[in-house]
């Protein structure tokens, strides 16, 4: 009778996991932007006025209906614009500004985790074209962020696929664990608000970057790291 011997599993993975926004770097990145078109001329200030305040509610976690939110806020900024001059436009605001503005902590901590082995990503609500920028920058091995829809370079307005918040960052990180066998017990994962809650239960290691205070309240039950980064 002849035996065949069985693969041996590969070993399990560690990961770490990380929001963008006010937890990687100080700022909201999409308000950045808008502020720099605004500043530019390139947009309203009721696309201003309207942005700022989906903001504010989100941030206090309070935004119902969200995904249409969202949409409804890429409708308004994005219909109708040239999509490799909004690029131009933030790769010289990134590089004027924005990537002096990543937590001194947030790439030490990076580092630190790629020297280890650890596989890093980025998850994030902010549009894909902005985190991008982030995620080369830092070395991130991969990121997931909001799609927005191009016809002849030209933003539709519509967004492609998923927006990734809340619940939707945990089963995002499931899948990622299965496909790349990321233990997830023994990962790490990094957020700054409530809206990163979930995201932070799905690891052994959860860390809480200057939390609000809803969130530090559940850190601090949780006997979570709470970390506290500065420029």
């Amino acid at each position: 009778m002849k035996h065949t011997r069985k693969a041996a599993p590969r070993p399990a993975r560690v990961g770490a996991f990380f929001d963008l926004e006010k937890t990687i770097a100080d700022h909201a990145v999409i308000w950045e932007f808008v502020m720099e078109l605004y500043r530019r001329r390139e947009m309203g200030l009721s696309v201003v006025v309207r942005t700022m305040w989906i903001y504010f509610k989100y941030s206090l976690g309070v935004v119902k209906n969200f995904e249409t939110v969202m949409r409804d806020a890429s409708r308004r900024a994005f219909q109708g614009r040239n999509a490799a001059r909004y690029i131009e436009i933030f790769r010289e605001l990134f590089d004027e500004r924005l990537k002096h503005r990543i937590y001194p902590g947030a790439r030490d901590t990076i580092a630190e985790l790629k020297k280890r082995g650890v596989r890093t990503y980025i998850i994030s609500t902010t549009f894909q074209s902005l985190v991008e920028f982030y995620a080369n920058h830092l070395g991130i091995d991969e990121f997931y962020a909001t799609s927005l829809e191009i016809v002849d370079g030209i933003h539709t307005g519509a967004i492609n696929g998923p927006i990734y918040y809340y619940q939707h960052k945990a089963s995002l990180m499931m899948e990622i664990a299965a496909r790349d066998n990321i233990d997830l017990a023994r990962s790490f994962a990094f957020g700054d608000n409530l809206n990163d809650r979930v995201m932070l239960e799905c690891v052994g290691h959860p860390h809480a970057v200057n939390p609000d205070k809803k969130l530090r309240a559940v850190a601090e039950r949780g006997g979570w790291t709470i970390l506290s980064w500065g420029i």
